[in-house]
């Protein structure tokens, strides 16, 4: 089984979602059988140096994009598809997306979305809340 996580939250300051990336992605690489864990991440200035956490684990297959910057491609996928998560990471089985920032990814995986807290919302006006979380997640 093939799981990318978006390990963006690990490569800034590490808030409480950047911690919770970190713990999950360290836990499932512990776990060997049968399974390969990508966290997949921007590294375009080459500031997250921290990839030792992950080399003592056979099942963690790291996804480190050097070639275009994340701010750019979030803007992009803001407001379309072009250049989904498999372009850089691969098919996988489940893509787990630890925030309410969600990637295009592919239709054959499922899709994994942790909300902690609701708190992109308050910063917003009510209208833009509501369009963003509409946008954001038009299954609900």
């Amino acid at each position: 089984m093939r799981i990318v996580i978006d390990a963006q939250p690990i490569v800034e300051k590490r808030t409480g979602i950047g911690r919770y990336a970190f713990e999950l992605i360290h836990a499932l690489g512990k776990i060997t059988h049968k399974m390969e864990i990508i966290p997949f991440y921007f590294n375009f200035r080459g500031a997250f140096k921290d990839q030792s956490v992950w080399k003592e684990m056979s099942a963690i297959n790291p996804c480190e994009v050097k070639c275009i910057p994340g701010v750019i491609m979030h803007q992009l996928w803001r407001f379309c598809s072009l250049f989904p998560l498999t372009t850089f990471t691969g098919e996988a089985d489940i893509y787990h997306f630890p925030n309410y920032l969600m990637k295009p990814c592919s239709k054959s995986g499922k899709v994994l979305l942790t909300l902690p807290d609701m708190s992109f919302i308050i910063t917003l006006s009510p209208t833009d809340s509501f369009l963003l979380f509409e946008k954001s997640f038009p299954f609900l």
